[in-house]
């Protein structure tokens, strides 16, 4: 189209400027969903990592119980048993009560992420201990929910009348 002076119109068209609007929002959206996924693949990390970080202190706790304490959970008695055991073999009773999972307050994280405990000794053979900590949570930024197991395990080797 051309003025009354000869020369072609500049600007932009009602039609462009949406156009353009429509380009411009269907970006956003698309970075709204990134950024959601981004905030939900970092809340799994962190999750993850503090369920290893407390699965690496129970197992150093429990590799550094009196070898008595081993052996009672070896036998197959439950961590309330042994902490008896522990104490006289030794142990300071906050280091075996937190060792043998009878501690308070473990259990949640900042984000109020609920963490449940499971441990396993075992005698393969005379003197070595094979001992497996595991800790779970729910992950519930995925749909459906699922728990999330963080599983580490470690071997200690006892002589015979031996002390951590």
């Amino acid at each position: 189209m051309q003025n009354r002076d000869g020369r072609g119109q500049s600007g932009v068209t009602l039609m462009e400027v949406l156009i353009s609007l429509v380009v411009i929002i269907i970006g956003l959206l698309g970075l709204t969903r990134v950024a959601s996924v981004t905030v939900q693949s970092n809340t799994r990390g962190l999750r993850m990592s503090t369920a290893v970080d407390k699965a690496r202190a129970r197992l150093e706790a429990l590799k550094n119980v009196p070898t008595s304490t081993l052996a009672c959970l070896s036998s197959g008695s439950t961590p309330s048993a042994c902490l008896g055991t522990c104490i006289s073999g030794g142990g300071e009773q906050l280091a075996c009560e937190s060792a043998l999972g009878l501690a308070v307050g473990d259990d949640t994280d900042a984000m109020n992420t609920n963490y449940t405990y499971g441990f396993l000794v075992t005698t393969p053979t005379t003197n070595l201990y094979d001992i497996q900590v595991a800790v779970a949570f729910n992950d519930d930024s995925v749909d459906p929910p699922r728990v999330v197991r963080a599983v580490l395990r470690t071997a200690v080797f006892r002589p015979a009348g031996g002390s951590p």
